[in-house]
């Protein structure tokens, strides 16, 4: 959606953004009443029996709860840029809007209008519902559009995201051992944080860290995984030192430049 805007936009416009977010997502999506698979047991230890229930809305855990949700989803997308012409994108219950600055209480009347007349609760108070504003944070990371008008947009995990991989990156290192059950949930985490560094550095220790969560070595941690959790850290720890010159993703028109490697005097090699 940036790439695109940017072959249009004019440089002396100032473009800002802000995320709706839908509130109890998979909630808000009824589960028709002849479905007859839609129960759920849970054990009740005083009368020691197992309950069962029938489900009114999706229940959230269930792969297929995902998937229906998405299909939905990704049709309020549509309806909102085909019909409302709003430049949107949509990542699970969170849609990040960019508009010019001008046009920002348009836009959010337009989208609050469409999600109210189709029937769905977003938040329209607190933290989740933001003015539009040159930097927006949706499901744990930011975008600075700031620049967009120039050409250039930048995006990297939230600092509290930051913060709590390299404090659990540190418990882990002063500990020395990993049992596997949470070396999968660390894993979990690491992917999440690797999905905004571009370049092979965090993908190689990420799957370091899977080969020791799926070995039969015990949890003690080897040297090559010391190493991968050390260089990880290392990696946070500099994107957060070089700000925004060393920011996750500098997007220019024509290319995307990363920093896939970056030399000791802090020069990009960038892949085109």
């Amino acid at each position: 959606m940036c790439l695109g805007l940017m072959g249009i936009a004019d440089e002396s416009t100032t473009w800002q953004a802000r995320s709706f977010d839908l509130k109890r997502a998979y909630r808000q999506c009824a589960i028709h009443p002849d479905h007859a698979c839609s129960f759920i047991a849970v054990a009740n230890p005083e009368a020691r029996q197992v309950k069962c229930f029938k489900m009114r809305a999706l229940p959230f855990g269930s792969v297929m709860s995902v998937h229906s949700f998405l299909r939905v989803a990704n049709s309020l997308w549509a309806i909102l840029v085909s019909i409302f012409g709003v430049y949107i994108s949509n990542y699970f219950d969170d849609f990040a809007a960019l508009t010019a600055v001008p046009e920002t209480q348009t836009v959010t009347a337009a989208v609050s209008m469409a999600f109210k007349t189709l029937g769905w609760v977003f938040a329209e108070t607190g933290d989740k519902a933001p003015p539009f504003d040159s930097l927006v944070t949706a499901l744990g990371v930011m975008i600075d559009v700031s620049s967009l008008h120039r050409g250039v947009v930048t995006v990297d995990n939230t600092a509290n995201r930051k913060l709590e991989i390299s404090a659990a990156l540190q418990q882990v290192l002063d500990q020395g051992v990993l049992p596997r059950q949470e070396a999968l949930k660390l894993r979990g985490r690491l992917q999440i944080v690797a999905g905004q560094i571009f370049g092979r550095v965090a993908m190689r220790c990420l799957a370091i860290v899977t080969q020791h969560a799926y070995g039969e070595h015990g949890p003690t941690i080897s040297d090559e995984g010391r190493q991968a959790l050390q260089l990880f850290h290392q990696v946070i720890a500099a994107y957060s030192v070089f700000g925004a010159y060393c920011n996750l993703v500098r997007v220019y028109r024509g290319f995307i430049r990363t920093p896939t490697a970056l030399s000791s005097c802090g020069h990009w090699c960038c892949t085109g």
